[in-house]
Formats: C-alpha cells, structure tokens, sequence
C-alpha cells in the first residue's frame, strides 16, 4: 500500500490476500529445499562414517595380519635359527656366530619387513627377508572385449585392480628370500592353507635355464621387485628355472654352516 509507483500498488482486499498466500507458498519451497538440502548432507556424512569405519576395520585386519606373520616368522625360523647360533657358540671357541631380527615399515609399501641377519665367525653374513604378502601393494591391468564377432578395436578396454599374487593357484600370505654376501641363496614362501589359517610354508630354489642370457649366481633367490612376475612362471617355458619344495629348517641351517 506504501509503494509509490501506481503499477505496485495492490489494488484490492483479493489482491492482498492473494499475496500474502504467495508468501506461504514460498516460505513452503524454502522448507522443502531446506529438509532436500539436510538429507543430503546427512547422507553424505553416513557415506564418509561408514567409509572411516571400513577403513579402520581394514587397518585393525592388516595389523593382525602383520603380527601373525612375525609370529610364524619368528616360530618356525628365527628361534630355530637362534638355538643354532646358540649351541653353535656353546661347542666353538673361535669367532662367535651372531644373530639380530627387527622389523620395519617400507616407504610406499603397505604392511610389513621382517629381517634376519646372521653374522659368521668367516665373518661372511647371511640375511633372511620375509615381507608381508597385501592387495593394496599389486595392481594388475585386466583387459576386456565384447563377445567374439561383436567388436571393433575401439571396443577393447582395460582397467587396473588391485590383487593378492598366487603361487600354484595360493594366495601368497608372506614372501622372502635367504641370501649370502654373493646373492647365492633361494626363495621362502608363505602360502594360504584353507585347513589351517597360519599357512604352510615352502621354499623355491631358482637357477638360469637354457633360455637365459644372464649369468646368476646358482641357485638364487628373487629379490622383492622380481617376486610378482617371477612367481607366475613357476612350471612354464622361462628364463629361469623354479622348483617349490616343502619347508625345510635343515635347508637353512645348511645353507649357513656352508659359510661357517
């Protein structure tokens, strides 16, 4: 009523009723985009809760799962290495044989790396590595096409996803090699066991084949960044030669007394 223009000015009783309906109307879009704009924050706030939690569900199993590993690394190799050494220095009264053990994170790779290291009285040193075996450090490129006759080359496409390595169609729990100052040593597996969740553990000693241009040492280990590809030519027509042998402690402890 208060507007100067003739043009804005309400007219009438209907006019002003009319308008203040308007007012209810809009203050009724208001709430709807208010209650539509809260819902979604708070699925988006569910959607992160439930993502924090998957992720710290998933740190709990890998910690688990990396103290499992150092557990059966240190039952089944290292005590039985250190009573050796032990009984070893008990009899000789030379130079004395030493054994250290730690274990540590490694830049960029996810979960864990148990060493061993065993100094002789040849003062030639012997290590062992075990790393832990987790999806998130492999990434693999899957291919795919459409069924056969039903495609052209643009239809080809490829992803990458993230994969836990197999050896004999086993999920690789942990791997790692023995080695002399020469990197003349052989490989120790961890492969998942369905009967038995600590796993079983084999050795794979490694030599050059017919095919190999490469001169190694004999029999070797691979080292970490060799391991994912190498394993998969276990048995096939390669450079090198693989054979997967049961877990044997006497294996070891030759390897070393060779080096005494």
């Amino acid at each position: 009523m208060l507007e100067k223009s003739t043009s804005k000015r309400i007219a009438n009783w209907e006019a002003v009723i009319k308008c203040l309906n308007g007012v209810d109307s809009a203050n009724s879009n208001i709430t709807e985009l208010v209650d539509r704009a809260v819902l979604k924050r708070l699925s988006k706030d569910l959607s992160k809760q439930i993502q924090e939690t998957e992720k710290d569900k998933r740190k709990r199993n890998i910690n688990d799962f990396c103290r499992m590993i150092e557990s059966q690394t240190e039952s089944v190799i290292y005590l039985p290495l250190s009573q050796f050494v032990d009984q070893f220095n008990i009899k000789y009264s030379g130079n004395r044989m030493q054994i250290y053990r730690h274990t540590q994170t490694t830049q960029n790779i996810l979960g864990e790396e148990i060493h061993i290291q065993i100094e002789l009285p040849s003062e030639e040193t012997v290590i062992i590595e075990i790393q832990t075996v987790l999806e998130e450090n492999y990434v693999r490129e899957i291919h795919s096409l459409p069924p056969y006759n039903n495609y052209t080359f643009h239809d080809y496409s490829s992803k990458c996803e993230h994969y836990i390595p197999q050896c004999n169609a086993r999920n690789i729990m942990a791997w790692g090699r023995i080695a002399d100052t020469e990197k003349k040593g052989f490989n120790i597996l961890l492969l998942e066991n369905k009967n038995d969740i600590y796993g079983e553990w084999f050795l794979l000693f490694n030599r050059n084949s017919a095919l190999s241009r490469e001169n190694r040492v004999e029999p070797f280990g691979f080292e970490f960044n060799e391991l994912p590809e190498q394993i998969q030519e276990i048995g096939m027509l390669s450079k090198y030669s693989s054979e997967l042998i049961p877990f044997d402690i006497n294996k070891i402890i030759d390897f070393i007394s060779e080096r005494i």
